[in-house]
């Protein structure tokens, strides 16, 4: 149904729809950009639209800024930080963007939209409370739009509350080709069923939630889940939240219908640590829980188990593997992309609001009983992802590969548990040749420098800094300046060395000289240096959905011990 528009006062019906475009009756749809668009842009835009069946020409568009900006940088909008002008939302709008926002402002009100599409982090910004500022080059600038597109949000209480939906700018898509189909998914899957009254724009809660349950309503949960297995196979999702990567805070299950977090312990205003259980109940919970999770009939459904995995296996002897890893299982089938908990729920989920910043503000501090709510929504979002990924590997007939990336990480699992023997006598050895090695390239270093360059402002060695590094190659010896690569910046990094032994040979020593101390530090801190279990083991974490071309990656495990282990030296290097 369209409607037709009466402006309000103060501004004429000609101001309200300045910088404005499509039909003057309205059939629902407000589409917000950022500036007027390039020709390209707004091609694109309505391809965009067309793929999602749905027509650009039947929406009205406006933008906010009156004019194009150049290469679309914001900062044009804004007002440099350092005058310090009165602040809008964080930042400062020069006069033009806050006369846009006002009159944009003025539009929602007199259209009463249906659905606001916003593209880019301008109207996010301006229009919902969701999105952010960031310091950028002497400016305040918005940003966000990456982060929440996809999410089903609203507006701000002041301009109605109407639903909003935020997508990459088509300014953006131009250039970044890879994410024209994730704006088509969020157009179609969101706006278009949206408007065709199949979806509702709220949450739909449908499920049990206990996100600070008593010692009875933890084992009523874990006791029905024994008995369901009991019966047939059950699948329940599993997530946990650890403190500094060595404490266990809470565990999070949920099936279909219920999601449950186990809290184990949390810190009071004045930073004590409190028990969340009697020792007796915990006790009781983690028994009950172990036989839960090691039951024949449970099938686990994890995101990046393989970290949950080490944590439930070291702390409470848990060995069962995941039966679906949702990163694992996005991986297998669209690899190189995402592979987040918020980006797959934003792809395969029916609702979707982005929610994984709310476990940031818990530190170890007060705010205990948020990290337990998002606990809560990670294995509720993890769950509904795994039953739609299921859906798409059977489609696309897939069960093969699946079936031999779960034996892969079975594998990965049980080398991980394992760990690798290591010789803590050689180890040290090395260590200890390393380190004199280190001191008398130091000391060679240091004297052939003239004393007043021998060191930082803040008393460092010269070859420690890059910065004075830079300053007495480029500066005090006049070599002409290397750039990196990618920066285009100066620097001395160990790619310009080639460089500059071409350009002065008669450096070539003391370039090899930090060639090799910088060698001896990164050799330290890689293998000498690193953390090993406290059986004296060396574990890693290996991981075999790491990379596009589904080559294993390693790193440091779940604990903070080990190394990337495929980077390992012969001993025959330069």
């Amino acid at each position: 149904m369209t409607t037709t528009v009466n402006s309000p006062s103060p501004l004429q019906t000609s101001d309200i729809f300045l910088h404005t475009w499509g039909p003057r009756t309205f059939d629902g749809i407000l589409v917000i950009v950022e500036a007027p668009l390039s020709s390209s842009a707004l091609h694109e835009l309505r391809k965009l639209f067309a793929a999602a069946k749905l027509d650009l020409d039947q929406c009205t568009v406006s933008a906010i800024y009156p004019e194009r900006t150049p290469y679309n940088d914001l900062s044009s909008c804004f007002h440099p930080t350092s005058e310090k002008r009165i602040p809008f939302r964080g930042a400062f709008p020069n006069d033009q963007l806050r006369a846009g926002i006002e009159r944009v402002g003025f539009q929602l009100k007199a259209l009463k939209p249906r659905l606001v599409i916003g593209c880019g982090d301008l109207p996010l910004w301006a229009f919902t409370d969701k999105g952010g500022v960031s310091s950028t080059a002497g400016y305040k600038l918005p940003n966000g739009a990456a982060k929440w597109r996809g999410s089903q949000i609203f507006t701000t209480v002041d301009l109605g509350n109407i639903p909003y939906l935020p997508v990459y700018s088509p300014e953006v898509v131009v250039r970044m080709y890879a994410w024209r189909h994730v704006v088509i998914h969020d157009l179609a899957s969101r706006a278009k069923r949206y408007l065709h009254g199949t979806y509702s724009w709220h949450r739909q809660h449908r499920t049990i939630n206990y996100w600070n349950p008593s010692h009875h309503e933890v084992l009523g949960c874990l006791n029905r889940w024994l008995d369901d297995a009991h019966l047939a196979p059950l699948e329940l999702s599993v997530d946990i939240e650890t403190w500094r990567r060595k404490a266990l805070v809470c565990v999070g299950l949920a099936d279909d219908k219920t999601e449950l977090c186990i809290p184990f312990f949390y810190f009071d205003p004045q930073g004590n640590c409190i028990d969340y259980f009697t020792e007796e109940h915990e006790i009781e919970i983690c028994l009950l829980l172990r036989q839960l999770l090691t039951h024949r009939n449970i099938r686990i459904i994890g995101q990046n188990y393989i970290y949950d995995f080490q944590f439930l296996s070291r702390l409470l002897r848990i060995h069962t593997p995941v039966s679906y890893d949702t990163m694992l299982m996005h991986h297998l089938l669209w690899p190189g992309t995402p592979k987040g908990l918020d980006y797959l729920a934003s792809l395969y989920t029916d609702h979707y609001v982005y929610w994984k910043d709310e476990s940031n503000d818990w530190d170890g501090g007060t705010l205990h009983t948020e990290l337990w709510k998002y606990n809560c929504k990670d294995i509720r979002e993890t769950y509904d992802i795994a039953q739609e990924l299921k859906k798409q590997i059977s489609t696309a007939n897939m069960h093969e590969q699946w079936s031999f990336q779960l034996d892969q990480w079975q594998v990965a699992a049980e080398m991980m548990q394992r760990g690798i023997a290591t010789d803590l006598n050689r180890l040290n050895t090395v260590r200890t040749e390393m380190t004199k090695l280190a001191e008398e390239l130091e000391v060679w270093l240091l004297d052939i420098m003239p004393e007043d360059l021998r060191f930082t402002a803040a008393e460092g060695y010269w070859f420690q800094s890059p910065k004075q590094t830079m300053y007495i190659f480029y500066t005090v010896l006049g070599l002409p300046t290397v750039l990196h690569k990618k920066t285009k910046k100066p620097t001395a990094n160990y790619e310009s060395f080639a460089t500059l032994k071409k350009r002065a040979p008669w450096l070539s020593q003391v370039f090899d000289k930090l060639e090799e101390y910088r060698s001896i530090g990164v050799f330290n801190s890689h293998f000498l240096s690193i953390t090993l279990s406290p059986d004296k083991r060396l574990r890693c974490n290996f991981n075999v959905g790491g990379t596009e071309t589904f080559r294993w990656s390693s790193s440091a495990n779940a604990f903070g011990e080990g190394t990337n282990f495929q980077n390992i030296p012969k001993g025959d290097e330069k």
